[in-house]
């Protein structure tokens, strides 16, 4: 009996694998992984110019854009490959880079480790602010052990709106007040603090041509934090970039 290929085609169609986050804890697997990712979604002649020996945002991102010209649906996989604790771009990284490997949920912000240094990876947007110059980047939130309490609870009187939910524009209302700004420098040096021991990868989480891309690596600055607004019960920042 004559079988129906494209039925088969969409059928075999893998956009998981049965790994689980310890088998990228360390670099044990890796040539592992890399062949089922390669086969199932990469099944390209040589891979050499996709491996990276480090961080690196500009040869890292000429890896995205190979990926997605050779299939983009299939980068989508990589890009948002779902692991319990495990946040978008990760899994990307860890079969870019040949020594990295994933810290997992229980990691304390670090995500990613390549040779000894530790990074946060952090899916973002790209933004602009109507009352401050620069580019920003947006829509995502500080880890879960930072107390914010106090500053909703201020930012709260300020803007009249006992809510958990705070707009961006409601914020940029007040955001040239004094009082706004003695709150913004508590948040500051909270989300000062929570940075200060890794460097953050900030990637791309639009829905546009760029997605999955390195924004910017490095460590945040103090001076580049802001509030941008209060949303889930905590407030989630606006950071300052440089690209």
């Amino acid at each position: 009996m004559e079988m129906n290929e494209s039925f088969l085609q969409k059928a075999e169609k893998m956009s998981t694998f049965n790994l689980t986050c310890n088998d990228f804890s360390h670099v044990n697997y890796k040539t592992e992984i890399r062949y089922l990712i390669n086969k199932h979604w990469f099944p390209m002649e040589s891979h050499d110019n996709i491996y990276n020996q480090n961080i690196n945002k500009w040869s890292i991102n000429e890896s995205v854009d190979t990926l997605k010209q050779h299939n983009n649906e299939h980068f989508e996989n990589l890009y948002s490959y779902h692991l319990k604790g495990v946040g978008p771009g990760e899994v990307m990284l860890y079969y870019m880079i040949n020594n990295a490997t994933i810290g997992g949920g229980n990691s304390s912000g670090v995500d990613i480790s390549v040779d000894g240094l530790n990074y946060e990876v952090k899916s973002v947007q790209r933004t602009t602010n109507k009352k401050m110059k620069g580019s920003f980047v947006n829509d995502f939130k500080l880890g879960g052990t930072t107390n914010l309490h106090p500053v909703i609870k201020e930012l709260q009187s300020l803007t009249n709106i006992n809510k958990t939910e705070i707009a961006g524009s409601k914020i940029n209302n007040i955001r040239n007040t004094p009082e706004f700004r003695e709150v913004e420098e508590v948040y500051r040096q909270e989300a000062a603090y929570y940075f200060n021991s890794h460097n953050v990868i900030f990637l791309d989480n639009s829905k546009s041509s760029t997605r999955g891309s390195i924004i910017s690596i490095g460590k945040v600055k103090p001076e580049n934090i802001f509030i941008e607004r209060v949303t889930s019960g905590t407030v989630k920042p606006l950071i300052k970039i440089k690209e």
